[in-house]
């Protein structure tokens, strides 16, 4: 009996702001290959409010960790489903996470996780040049050598072995485990125990001076280290050929002292040349490393 029974209106509901809880981020495929952009990964960024409902019209902006990302942003706002694309690649192995912000104030607050895994060993690189080398003791840094891929990313997986010999210097180069072939792990050849000195022969080789390493494995193309500048060691250089020769044997003898001839003369000479060729006499004093 009620006039107007049943009585019909029309209700607009109205999307509520975007939700930074509720809303989503995601990356398809999750591993992708080092490359300048024909590996890449999609990413997929759903907006909704608060009660879940999906947002359209709303602009988004991604971002990535790491370096070596390239990321083409959406071109578009959200569409009917609240859903906006775009892509990522990268030339840098590693663990990216893609974070995004809706309409320049929001940041959802899920992330997406995208693997650059290294693609096949193309080369070696000197990751850790040799320095601070001294005649006939260890090298105060040990050299260390990458196996990278053709985007200089170490491969992880890599256990290739890795030799080292001396290409460029006077001296000799010696291995205190007497091997000079080093197996990688992960990707990387750790040396140590390594040391350059002079023969001890005739005429002198000191072993000091610049040098050159090379490093080489199966499969690829050898690289050197920088030149590495040994220094004079007094102990090893200086005072060998001091008591080489008959320099010291005679004046040992306290009746001999300031009596030099012959061969004695000719080792107190080398002695000599030998301090002053090393650096070792500074200002007029004997500097004894």
């Amino acid at each position: 009996g009620i006039t107007g029974n049943p009585i019909s209106f029309t209700a607009t509901a109205t999307v509520g702001p975007p939700s930074a809880s509720q809303s989503s981020v995601e990356a398809n495929p999750a591993a992708i290959s080092p490359s300048s952009g024909l590996s890449f990964t999609t990413i997929t960024v759903t907006v909704r409010d608060a009660a879940g409902s999906t947002v359209m019209g709303a602009s988004v902006v991604l971002s990535a960790t790491g370096s070596g990302n390239v990321i083409t942003q959406p071109t578009a706002t959200t569409n009917a489903q609240g859903q906006a694309t775009g892509a990522l690649s990268s030339s840098v192995a590693g663990t990216k996470v893609i974070s995004a912000v809706v309409n320049g104030s929001t940041t959802i607050a899920q992330t997406a996780t995208v693997d650059v895994n290294a693609n096949a060993a193309a080369g070696l690189a000197v990751a850790t040049q040799p320095a601070s080398a001294v005649s006939n003791a260890l090298f105060g840094t040990q050299p260390v050598v990458e196996i990278r891929d053709a985007f200089g990313n170490r491969v992880l997986s890599s256990s290739d072995p890795v030799t080292v010999t001396l290409v460029s210097g006077n001296g000799t180069l010696v291995s205190a485990s007497g091997s000079f072939t080093v197996n990688a792990v992960n990707g990387r050849a750790t040396f140590s125990g390594l040391r350059i000195r002079g023969t001890r022969a005739g005429g002198d080789t000191l072993g000091i001076g610049a040098h050159v390493l090379q490093f080489s494995a199966p499969g690829f193309t050898a690289v050197n280290s920088a030149s590495l500048p040994v220094e004079g060691s007094f102990a090893y250089n200086v005072a060998d050929v001091f008591t080489r020769g008959t320099c010291a044997g005679c004046h040992a003898q306290p009746a001999k002292v300031g009596n030099l001839g012959g061969e004695a003369e000719t080792a107190a000479s080398h002695y000599l040349e030998s301090i002053h060729g090393l650096g070792l006499v500074r200002d007029g004093f004997l500097v004894a490393p």
